[in-house]
């Protein structure tokens, strides 16, 4: 054991590069979170202090934690996810049906390959379990089919009045569709009560919630069987109702919302990604509608030039899907703010007369983040 004091500030001395290295190298995974800097503290006073002291660190640490904001939230989140799990007028004898056979649009691993996730083995392993076509028909046998084109309910109506004909009798017709009423969906096919929506959130094979959009008509069993599925899968899997947006993205519309105002106000959208990413979420509404695309729901036919996104789309800008969004991406999706957007938005405000001025940062976090909060309380 040690007790002297030089040589324990030695080791602390010898050690500190280490501990900076880890801190450097976890930063993305620990950002936001309190608990992991009190760990490294913790032992760090273990190399530092003597025992007595290095307790003392440990307990301070402790105490600040269990009465802090992110304990009260993570137990909070942890009861929600479960209770999460229980739907409101679903009788308890409800057991799922089998579900033996899949049929999805697209599937994609060698993104998680690469990011070490899991091996090239592994991803050829699962492709191996997946049977690719481009003919409905072989969709036939599923028990289960999930549909993720793109939002248009025109083609969704369409590919569900045919998915009605090919699927076998009882099985599940999913839509992955992330804002559309699932019920006009399912007035397309002669069994409405096979029908639900099953939304995932991208990137799916990485996101944690499952929307599961329970329609007028969706039958008890069809529904606990999608849950079970989520639960199968590793989601956390929610009962929403039909509604514009369903949960997630009714709440994230109005962050949104205010984001575009404060785009239009004079705050680069890189600013406002980076103060919400400061707080904590994973990614900003700019860095979201890259990913996602700027042209989900927009139509080059109908586009009137005038919002925006009318115009960025206009322009070719459509995130990270080519390459140039909100920010230009490059092979490795690394990005940096897109000088052409930036001219697209100026010459929007001029026109419209709007005033642009400086903003700071907690203006910009409180105008997006309590509106998300107002609705969600709203949709309890």
């Amino acid at each position: 054991m040690r007790d002297d004091a030089s040589k324990l500030g030695g080791c602390a001395a010898e050690l500190a590069p280490f501990f900076a290295e880890f801190r450097a190298k976890n930063a993305k995974a620990f950002k936001g979170f309190d608990g992991p800097e009190a760990n490294i503290k913790c032992i760090e006073a273990a190399v530092a202090l003597p025992f007595e002291e290095g307790m003392k660190v440990e307990r301070s640490e402790f105490m600040k934690l269990m009465g802090g904001l992110q304990s009260a939230a993570q137990r909070h989140v942890f009861f929600a996810e479960r209770a999460a799990a229980k739907i409101d007028g679903l009788p308890a004898d409800v057991q799922p049906l089998p579900v033996k056979k899949v049929g999805v649009i697209r599937k994609n691993y060698e993104n998680s390959a690469r990011k070490g996730r899991f091996s090239m083995d592994e991803v050829e392993a699962r492709m191996g379990r997946l049977i690719p076509t481009l003919n409905m028909e072989e969709l036939a046998d599923c028990d289960l089919i999930i549909e993720a084109v793109f939002e248009n309910m025109a083609i969704k109506k369409d590919i569900f009045g045919k998915l009605d004909k090919i699927a076998k009798p009882g099985a599940i017709l999913a839509s992955n569709t992330s804002y559309l009423d699932v019920d006009e969906i399912a007035s397309a096919t002669s069994r409405p009560e096979s029908v639900l929506g099953m939304h995932y959130f991208s990137p799916a094979n990485v996101m944690r919630l499952l929307e599961v959009v329970r329609g007028a008509k969706t039958a008890p069993q069809v529904l606990a069987t999608a849950m079970a599925i989520g639960k199968q899968t590793g989601k956390i899997a929610v009962v929403a109702g039909v509604c514009h947006g369903f949960i997630g993205n009714r709440m994230l519309s109005r962050r949104q919302q205010q984001a575009n105002l404060l785009m239009l106000e004079g705050a680069a959208p890189a600013d406002i990604d980076r103060v919400l990413t400061d707080f904590g979420f994973p990614m900003g509404p700019f860095q979201m509608t890259d990913l996602a695309g700027l042209d989900i729901g927009w139509n080059a036919e109908t586009s009137k030039d005038e919002t925006v996104r009318d115009r960025l789309c206009e322009a070719g800008l459509r995130g990270q899907k080519n390459g140039k969004g909100f920010y230009v991406h490059d092979e490795n999706r690394n990005r940096t703010p897109n000088p052409e957007a930036l001219a697209i938005i100026d010459a929007y405000a001029a026109e419209k007369g709007i005033n642009r001025r400086q903003i700071d940062d907690q203006e910009i976090l409180e105008r997006c983040l309590f509106p998300m909060v107002n609705e969600g309380a709203r949709i309890l």
